[in-house]
């Protein structure tokens, strides 16, 4: 008897793994996806912003859009797995990690970008050598530095107040923090090299089993931000080596002094411009964590981490738009256009807000999201139009480009980065994570309506 039930169970299963198969070729053999959603997409863009997109980018934004959906997906699974003072200690380690990353890249990748097209054969491979090994030297001599004189507790007790620094979290610390700089060089390597598919081919792979194992410990073992940080690097490093293999094998072995010589010409004013960025971006979360404590920080990052699709949408849209923008040789119609984009991306970022915050207000009432983040429902808003503006703002940085007043970016934001800290200061202890947000959002309306103002008061001279 039992045999004739196995025997019918696989006979069933059978037949309904052949039905599906058949009904998935008749959907195959009759839909394109890839190109039917090209279509869709083209078709809005075009009469929205008058830009037309290929297949091929639509692939890229598909990819893209998954890599980074899965942590955006998994988010209710971490937040029922992780406690809130782990997600907010495991957001800062990141926010400490990718600063230190952005820092460590020294500008050189930038110059990579630049160099690339003036290099070839030989040259190419010898510039590609020159930066890379000079970007791992000095990662090598502050990893050897921080090693020989016990400065890793020192130097992560400086950004982390409220919390003890261990063994454990420095040596995530250092992992993340050299996979941070190698997906960096990566990223502008088979973008530069026209084979950014099969990075993010690998990159997705790599998202999805980390993320898969990261579960799974936190699961079965704790709820540690340690182990998840751990798991994440450990398994991105071991991930993208056939990526890195790819990379090196273009590298041709010389030290080109005079290319160095360019590549810092290049890089320095990047690393000076990134340093600040990072100090403004980095400075509130550091006040929040000191001042007040490692939960309200994860309220306040968990509110700019369900900002991300807007980020997502405008870095797509920008990609298309900046070759657009440089075409135009009228700089009262560059400005005119930018005025346009700028109007019509604030309003399908204000219903993009809307949607995601009436999606909390659901978390939160099905318990979704833990009532420990019933905050949330006010900082959101807010801190996701600072986020928005943040993003237009690099609208009229384009314009800034044009007119070569790239030193104005820099003096505005210098002195912005002083009224948030100053602000910060002042409010937070007072009113919260909300006055952070609120002052946020006032410096980033600052900076845009600050860029517009003067791009038109320098073209009208």
């Amino acid at each position: 008897m039992k045999a004739k039930n196995k025997l019918y169970i696989k006979g069933f299963v059978q037949q309904l793994f052949n039905g599906f198969g058949y009904h998935i070729k008749r959907i195959y053999k009759s839909v394109d996806i890839i190109n039917a959603i090209s279509k869709i997409i083209n078709v809005v863009i075009a009469r929205l912003f008058n830009i037309k997109i290929g297949k091929r980018f639509i692939s890229t934004i598909i990819l893209d859009i998954a890599g980074k959906g899965i942590p955006y997906l998994l988010l209710p699974v971490y937040l029922s797995l992780m406690s809130q003072d782990e997600f907010g200690l495991y957001t800062y380690l990141t926010n400490i990690i990718l600063s230190a990353s952005v820092i460590l890249k020294l500008g050189m990748d930038t110059a990579e970008t630049k160099l690339f097209y003036e290099n070839f054969g030989e040259s190419r491979g010898k510039m590609l050598f020159t930066i890379n090994s000079f970007v791992i030297g000095v990662f090598l001599l502050y990893f050897f530095l921080a090693l020989i004189f016990s400065l890793n507790k020192s130097l992560l007790g400086l950004v982390i107040t409220n919390v003890i620094i261990s063994n454990e979290m420095v040596l995530a610390y250092w992992v993340n923090l050299f996979l941070g700089v190698v997906i960096v060089f990566l990223n502008v390597y088979y973008v530069i090299a026209e084979r950014f598919l099969l990075y993010q081919k690998y990159n997705l792979f790599r998202l999805i089993v980390a993320n898969g194992l990261a579960c799974t410990f936190l699961y079965y073992n704790n709820s540690s931000a340690i182990v998840r940080l751990t798991v994440e690097g450990v398994v991105g490093v071991i991930i993208l080596l056939p990526l890195v293999y790819f990379y090196i094998k273009d590298f041709r072995i010389g030290f080109d002094k005079t290319i160095f010589r360019q590549s810092l010409r290049i890089g320095i004013p990047i690393l000076m411009t990134n340093v600040l960025a990072i100090t403004s971006g980095f400075a509130d979360k550091y006040l929040i964590q000191d001042k007040k404590s490692i939960n309200d920080l994860a309220i306040y990052n968990l509110a700019l981490f369900l900002a991300m699709p807007i980020s997502l949408i405008f870095s797509s849209f920008h990609s298309l738009w900046v070759p657009k923008l440089f075409k135009q040789e009228d700089i009262f119609s560059k400005l005119r256009s930018t005025q346009s984009i700028f109007k019509r991306l604030l309003l399908i970022f204000l219903t993009c807000i809307f949607f995601i915050w009436i999606g909390i207000l659901l978390a939160l009432q099905t318990n979704l999201i833990t009532v420990n983040y019933d905050f949330l429902r006010y900082v959101f808003p807010v801190v996701a139009l600072a986020f928005a503006m943040e993003c237009l703002s690099q609208l009229y940085n384009n314009i800034v480009v044009v007119i070569n007043k790239t030193e104005i970016t820099f003096f505005i934001n210098l002195l912005l980065m002083f009224f948030l800290i100053l602000l910060n200061l002042w409010l937070l202890p007072l009113y919260g994570i909300l006055a952070t947000s609120i002052i946020y959002l006032g410096v980033t309306v600052v900076r845009v309506f600050a860029f517009k103002h003067i791009i038109k008061w320098k073209i009208s001279l």
